[in-house]
This record gives structure tokens, C-alpha cells and sequence, in this order.
């Protein structure tokens, strides 16, 4: 979102897969620390935080949906012929 504006209209589909390959990082970061724990990883903020397996579970669901969000959206200006504000 933040470079949209500085993007030629023909390459506005490569922000779609840069955000796709962010997800894929995130998942990536996410199962480095649920195979290889941080030394006194756990609860933090006295138990309001924690990393165990259900909440990598709930990581890998909305990052999940985040991605499909992404394909489902990549060329809805073009499908919906949108205007929209861009560089030529």
C-alpha cells in the first residue's frame, strides 16, 4: 500500500506478489521459531502472550487467508474495470 503510488499502472501486479512473498516469509520466520524455540521463549506480559502450537496454528490460518485475500484481489481493477489513481 505504501508504494502503490510510485508504481507504473504496468507494474501494479507486481505488488500483489511482493506482499504474497511477505506472507511466505512470515510463515517461513513462524515455523523457524515452532521448530527452533528461542532459549525462555514462552508466556510473556505475565501469560497475555504466548507461542505455543495453537497459536502457531492460528498464525498459519489468518496468513492463510491473507494470502488467498491477495490472489482474490490481484486484478480486481482490471476485472471490475475500477478507475484508479496511478502513474501511466
Amino acid at each position: 500500500m505504501v508504494l502503490e503510488p510510485f508504481v507504473s499502472t504496468a507494474h501494479k501486479k507486481l505488488l500483489g506478489w511482493m506482499a504474497l512473498l511477505g506472507i511466505v516469509a512470515a510463515g517461513g520466520a513462524n515455523a523457524r521459531l515452532s521448530l527452533y524455540p528461542w532459549p525462555g521463549m514462552g508466556p510473556a506480559f505475565h501469560g497475555a502472550v504466548s507461542a505455543d502450537e495453537f497459536s502457531s496454528y492460528f498464525i498459519y490460518l489468518f496468513l492463510f487467508v491473507a494470502a488467498l485475500v491477495i490472489l482474490a484481489s490481484m486484478n480486481y481493477l482490471e476485472r471490475d474495470h475500477a478507475q484508479h489513481i496511478g502513474l501511466p
